[in-house]
């Protein structure tokens, strides 16, 4: 018996199972090699932005008691709040 139909009969056979099983396999493959070698994105926001939002704070100082100040302090208790950063 010649093995050669017997080889071709199996690739034959399982050559369609072997490329759908590629074609559901190597993209969560590629995705999850890029998604490796991706640099992790910081979780805040950038620390120039902070410092620039405590800089406001401190110029809350310089306003006079009243009103404007009062405002001038929830704006930047909310804009610190909302990068997460608390204000007690």
């Amino acid at each position: 018996m010649a093995i050669g139909p017997v080889a071709l009969y199996a690739v034959v056979a399982v050559a369609p199972s072997v490329l759908f099983w590629c074609a559901l396999k190597v993209p969560a493959g590629v995705r999850w090699w890029r998604a490796r070698r991706r640099p992790e994105l910081p979780a805040g926001p950038p620390i120039e932005k902070l410092a620039a939002d405590l800089r406001r704070v401190h110029r809350l100082g310089e306003l006079p008691e009243g009103f404007d100040r009062e405002i001038e302090r929830l704006r930047v208790e909310e804009s610190l709040a909302e990068r997460g950063l608390s204000v007690s």
